[in-house]
């Protein structure tokens, strides 16, 4: 894995390259004070496949305050739940469709939103998937796809429109 600034692209270990807009870089880099731990976030991030750069660009359609939205999504995407909720086939490109339609400055807090909706922390510190969701997942047969593609366009409330969906699909199987 080789990231290089002053040529703007990460290359996966599978020879993929995604461009980086170099003011976007710097920004990042000067407000968190620390570029070698961030460039690390991004290695780590792309080298293992557990968030795809398009689905982290996808986060950032704004311009000025794409280095602000960064900054705060960085501890959300390296977040350990990510990792979970990728083990039960959620895949991060999901959870981007659903929080993209939130103002930028919330993106970070709508994730957060999504991962303790979906995931329930346990007396022994561990995370494990919520049960209705699993039940939706695995015994009805429902993808998060779709459940993603129902939430697209919700623009606030986000944890509480998916557990309210997550009921309703529930519901609607046992009848």
């Amino acid at each position: 894995m080789l990231l290089s600034i002053n040529s703007l692209f990460v290359k996966s270990v599978s020879h993929r390259t995604f461009s980086y807009c170099k003011k976007d870089l710097d920004l990042l880099f000067a407000k968190t004070c620390d570029c070698y731990i961030n460039i690390n976030y991004v290695k780590i991030l792309i080298q293992h496949g557990n968030i795809q750069a398009a689905s982290i660009s996808s986060l950032l359609y704004c311009y000025s305050t794409k280095a602000k939205t960064l900054v705060a999504l960085v501890p959300k995407l390296t977040d350990s739940r990510v990792l979970l909720l990728k083990e039960h086939e959620i895949a991060f490109s999901s959870i981007a469709s659903i929080v993209k339609s939130i103002h930028s400055n919330n993106i970070a807090t709508a994730i957060e939103e999504v991962l303790n909706t979906t995931l329930v922390l346990q007396a022994n510190g561990a995370y494990t998937l919520l049960p209705q969701l699993t039940k939706v997942l695995k015994y009805y047969k429902c993808s998060f796809g779709n459940i993603a593609n129902i939430l697209r366009g919700v623009k606030s409330n986000i944890g509480a429109v998916l557990s309210e969906l997550l009921q309703t699909i529930k519901k609607f199987q046992s009848t």
